[in-house]
């Protein structure tokens, strides 16, 4: 069923009707909501005799102001059950059978007089009413400033009000696929105001009626407002059912013995062949499967079952009986648990906790994120089609994975002077990188693999290989030494299907999706193998500028860097001249070569064997896109690095480090000096953390143009690309305005501020609100719909394993102001004790919660204190021997530290944030020690 919802700005106009009439007709919806109609009762029923749909509703206008229309088919039972001027609740049936749920047409007070008493109504039918609930229309607020562009923010009170009555309802939001913005004040640039203002929302029983429910922001006609479209029951796309291994099957009676058959029985040969394992598995789960009933159907009549023994005359057998059906009921349940938590992708929660309704929600939600039913195309055309979303994936793919190279003369010859610059590998090391795998090491490979990864189109996860390692052992063992024996891969092993996973919410483009390759399981464990071989080697190879997937360097290092920079660039104390280039790197891993990751191992010095390994790893790949559940296109890639494959990520910073090693050979050349912040500091060249890439240096034209030619040289041979879109700069304090203009137009980028994120968090936090992003992160987090689906230990669970490592990532960036972190904490206190019941007692102190399990609390951290404990550990990395080499280290050591040490340093007149609280902290470690 389709749902219309739209707020016309008054239903007089010339072309409101028409308008009204063909959406009505393009979107086959079976309700519309219209509101702002501004007409009398007399008015409004001449208009709509012209509309498709004859059933009505009428809420009159007051004068010129306001006016609600419902109107329904004929095949749509609805009941009204209530009407004002801001909003109509219905009871509505799809069909006389249909499960009935209530619908609120809301159109929010836009002069706030009466939005409290429309929550409160809300809130009503929310939780007390007792039906799904679903709020659709013009709700005339919005959650937070990220829902608004231009304007000031002047509403945040209203807007804490509605996060409330989300929070109070545990309403959920149904998202939206088109433009970000409902509603727009149709301004100049400097003057535009635009919000999203239309939205709907629902209670987590109408989610679970209607899980694939998707809502659509339409084109704009006469209205400052858009359209907006519910489908209940989008036409789903399937693709051909494919083998995959379930979890659930693990705890099924018999699985053991199917595998047993499958792996050892038939294998009359003893050829231990992984293709013919796979088929036999597949034919013996299949006949399995046809014998055995699925954990949901079984759950049913265990149900009935149990229900007819209740009203039986208990006689000597009825014990044993309920004791029989209440044993096989619990084992049903972590059946059906052990189904949804597969599909849900939660690492944190645990089995056996009875969080299905949370798995199911969960999964629900995955579902809508993830599918993709409309995209802009080049010309910002909407595409709807099928067919045509396919296409503009598959070709853009094909585009991508092309080598520029081989598409122009062939890989040209580049100049490799920085060869000299690089470490080498000894002898030792490179013989354990090129020796044969042992039976140990391969199945420490496997069980390192996280259980629950997606299988890939072999059907298998790590779960069932190993749980079922007794069986599977010979067959891996087989397949895996084969290939370091041979470095040769099996075409069909190196398959793969790519998902497409959103960048951000609300994607248009195809380039707002991340490619991410579900590989097949041995080449998981064959990857694994060489990474793990490669990671210990990485801290020796790779410059102290890349933090990314090295041990010992965390991701913290180059945020607190790039602070200390821009706290100079800052200061009229630094005399010079400088910029901050934050380089975009447009589908880096897509675009790298493999010819340049060859030469770059080579260079290295890695041994030729290991080489031809990840030769073999890396150009054997092939795949197909997978676009809402069925794959599309079969692309043969002639570059790339597999995103989800546990070798690329090494390989990538391996090459990125090149650039690096290129900076540095032009700096001890005397071609450019680089950046240092204070006497005695590094030269500063690059700062990087995988593929984020910030370029420093003096702002002179010569520095500049060696820096520029630097980049385009490696981008050339790499295959990367810049993309200007996103590339910003930033300028030192003394920098003049010719300068500055001469490098945007060089490095062709925009001059950055100091509220841009770098890896997630603010470059420069000065206010308060610069940290409503982490707190939009929590509140995300913690939903309120999670609450009500989650067990106590669960959700102590969630708080630990998701929210409390959030917070510390961005206090790793520097301390987080206390206001904030109080906000944080009062978030986390209503999820904990959230039960759906309103104005609950607390029952224990909370201070008590956040004391360690010993001492009789729950474990929790208090999240006021960790600032300190992230100070102190600051203050760890500065004085240990272990991280003497850090780039952030020695950065600071030569800013504050060059004529002291950290014992008897004193707070400079200038200084950042996190220099005060790694002193504060040194006063406390000795005031406790």
């Amino acid at each position: 069923m389709n749902l219309l919802a739209w707020n016309c700005c008054g239903s007089g106009g010339h072309a409101t009707i028409p308008n009204l009439a063909r959406y009505l007709h393009a979107t086959r919806a079976k309700i519309a909501f219209i509101s702002e109609t501004r007409a009398n009762v007399r008015c409004s029923e001449q208009r709509i005799r012209r509309l498709p749909l004859k059933n009505s509703e009428i809420v009159p206008a007051v004068g010129k102001w306001g006016g609600l229309w419902l109107l329904w088919d004929d095949e749509v039972s609805v009941t009204i059950l209530e009407r004002s001027h801001f909003f109509l609740f219905v009871v509505v049936r799809e069909h006389p059978l249909a499960q009935p749920c209530t619908l609120g047409a809301v159109y929010g007070d836009p002069h706030d007089r009466v939005t409290e008493y429309i929550w409160e109504r809300v809130e009503f039918y929310a939780n007390e009413y007792g039906s799904p609930l679903c709020i659709f229309g013009d709700l005339n607020s919005v959650v937070g400033l990220h829902e608004k562009f231009g304007g000031s923010a002047k509403d945040k009170r209203k807007h804490k009000r509605f996060r409330s009555m989300i929070n109070r309802t545990q309403l959920v939001d149904l998202g939206y696929h088109g433009c970000a913005y409902t509603w727009s004040n149709h301004r100049p640039c400097a003057t535009l105001i635009q919000q999203r203002l239309d939205r709907a929302m629902a209670s987590t029983t109408w989610v679970t009626l209607y899980p694939e429910a998707k809502v659509y922001h339409l084109p704009k006609a006469n209205s400052d407002h858009v359209p907006i479209l519910l489908c209940t029951k989008p036409d789903r796309e399937r693709g051909l059912r494919t083998f995959k291994a379930e979890n659930w099957w693990l705890h099924a009676e018999g699985f053991d013995e199917v595998c047993k058959r499958a792996l050892v029985t038939q294998n009359l040969d003893h050829s231990w062949d992984w293709e013919g394992m796979q088929h036999r598995l597949k034919n013996e789960v299949k006949g399995w499967l046809k014998t055995t009933t699925q954990p949901s159907h079984e759950l049913a009549l265990i149900e009935a079952q149990l229900l007819e023994l209740q009203y039986a005359i208990p006689d000597d057998s009825w014990h044993d009986k309920f004791k029989e059906l209440q044993s096989k009921y619990n084992h049903c349940l972590l059946l059906v648990e052990a189904y949804w938590a597969q599909r849900s992708r939660i690492r944190w929660a645990v089995e056996g906790d009875n969080n299905t309704a949370f798995f199911h929600a969960t999964v629900a939600s995955r579902r809508r994120r993830n599918s993709i039913h409309a995209i802009l195309g080049e010309g910002d055309d909407i595409i709807t089609d099928r067919t045509m979303v396919r296409r503009a994936f598959v070709e853009h793919y094909k585009n991508i994975f092309i080598s520029a190279h081989e598409a122009s003369t062939g890989s040209p010859a580049f100049s490799f002077a920085f060869v000299s610059c690089l470490p080498e590998l000894n002898p030792s090391e490179r013989e354990l990188l090129g020796i044969q795998p042992t039976e140990q090491e391969i199945t420490a490979a496997l069980f390192a693999i996280h259980p629950d990864r997606a299988s890939g189109l072999d059907g298998m996860n790590g779960r069932l290989v190993q749980r079922q390692w007794e069986f599977f052992r010979p067959y891996v063992l087989n397949y895996v030494t084969s290939f370091f024996a041979t470095s040769q891969l099996d075409p069909k092993m190196a398959r793969a299907n790519v998902v497409l996973v959103p960048k951000k919410e609300g994607p248009k483009h195809v380039s707002d999706y991340r490619p991410i390759s579900v590989c097949n399981l041995v080449y998981k464990i064959i990857s694994k193998i060489l990474s793990t071989r490669m990671k210990p080697i990485m801290s020796k190879l790779v410059t102290a500028n890349q933090c990314a997937f090295v041990p010992g360097r965390i991701i913290s290092d180059n945020i607190l860097l790039l602070r200390e920079l821009m706290h100079t660039f800052s200061s009229s104390s630094f005399n010079r001249q400088a910029f901050c280039f934050k380089c975009d790197l447009s589908k880096a891993f897509d675009r790298m070569e493999w010819h340049f990751v060859v030469r770059v191992l080579q260079l290295y010095g890695f041994p030729p064997i290991f080489v031809s390994w990840i030769n073999v790893c890396i150009s054997s790949a092939s795949f197909a896109i997978l676009i809402n559940g069925s794959a599309d296109g079969f692309i043969t890639p002639t570059r790339g690095l597999r995103q989800g494959c546990a070798l690329s990520p090494y390989l990538f910073i391996l090459c990125m480090d090149v650039l690096n090693r290129m900076l540095d050979y032009k700096v001890h050349s005397d071609l450019i000096r680089g950046l240092t912040i204070s006497r005695n500091a590094p030269p500063i060249t690059t700062i990087l953390y995988d593929d984020d890439l910030l370029v420093c240096g003096l702002a002179e034209q010569q520095e500049v143009q060696q820096v520029k030619d630097t980049v385009e040289d490696f981008c050339a041979m790499s295959g990367q690309k810049i993309g200007i879109e996103k590339s910003r700069i930033w300028f030192s304090k003394r920098t003049g305005e010719d300068m500055k203009q001469y490098c945007m137009q060089m490095f062709e980028a925009t001059q950055g501020e100091n509220d841009h994120t770098y890896l997630g968090v603010p470059i420069m936090p000065t206010r308060i609100s610069h940290y409503d992003y982490l707190i939009d992160k929590v509140t995300a987090k913690l939903h309120v719909w999670k609450a009500k689906l989650l067990s106590p230990a669960a959700k102590i669970t969630l708080i630990k394993a998701v929210v409390e490592p959030m917070v510390l990532y961005s206090m790793g960036a520097g301390p987080i102001t206390d206001s904030v972190l109080q906000r944080i904490n009062l978030k986390v206190r209503a999820f904990f004790w959230n039960t759906g019941e309103k104005n609950r007692m607390r029952l224990v102190n909370w201070d008590k919660i956040t004391v360690p399990k010993a001492e009789g609390g729950l474990g929790l951290r208090g999240i006021t204190l960790l600032n300190k404990a992230m100070a102190m550990k600051m203050l760890w990395r500065l004085v240990s021997k272990e991280c003497e080499q850090s780039l952030w280290v020695r950065v600071l050591n030569a800013k504050y530290l060059s004529r002291t040490c950290i014992w008897l340093a004193t707070v400079p007149t200038r200084c950042t944030k996190l220099w005060v609280a790694i002193l504060q902290a040194r006063e406390a470690l000795r005031a406790n020690v």
